[in-house]
């Protein structure tokens, strides 16, 4: 019970914190979408198992990535959903609950598109599948892109030094 608690919530939290983009008031640079990303920063004292500092610096303690979605026109067969910030070339994106959804992120990871303070330019399309083989999950063709466009996104990026310091100790188990 307290795992499909726990699940709902993440769920809820992760959907939340998803911006709704407008396929098309977005479309050129000068309608662009304004967005601030904020990177709070923190003294952070790291210690070891001896209990000596290991590091005493400022860390950024927040992820700098804000999460969007785009609603298709067609919801019958929809397949993938792929967003590529032409400006970093980085492309990511999937289906969320019949929406595509990308993130943006200050920061190169593996699973979000690489932003750039400024403006990103971010390609988008909607693919669509007319025969899944479900044992497989898999389209029997190549999926159709039935929908697709350009959206801009205008990014400013704010540092917010935060007072006080926290303290990282190991636990107990870590230091057996």
């Amino acid at each position: 019970m307290k795992k499909n608690i726990f699940f709902t919530f993440a769920i809820l939290l992760i959907l939340s914190g998803c911006e709704k983009v407008s396929k098309t008031d977005h479309q050129t640079e000068g309608t662009a979408l304004e967005e601030t990303f904020v990177r709070n920063k923190k003294r952070v004292i790291r210690y070891n198992c001896k209990g000596d500092i290991t590091s005493d610096k400022i860390e950024t303690i927040n992820s700098v990535s804000k999460q969007f979605s785009l609603k298709p026109n067609i919801k019958t067969n929809l397949w993938d959903f792929t967003a590529k910030n032409v400006t970093t070339n980085s492309t990511k994106g999937k289906v969320w609950f019949d929406k595509g959804v990308f993130t943006l992120d200050l920061a190169p990871t593996v699973f979000n598109i690489k932003a750039n303070e400024g403006m990103n330019e971010i390609s988008w399309k909607f693919h669509y599948c007319n025969d899944v083989d479900t044992q497989n999950s898999k389209c029997k063709h190549e999926p159709i892109i039935k929908e697709s466009g350009t959206l801009f996104i205008h990014i400013r990026h704010e540092v917010v030094v935060l007072e006080g310091a926290d303290e990282i100790r190991p636990t107990a188990e870590e230091c057996r």
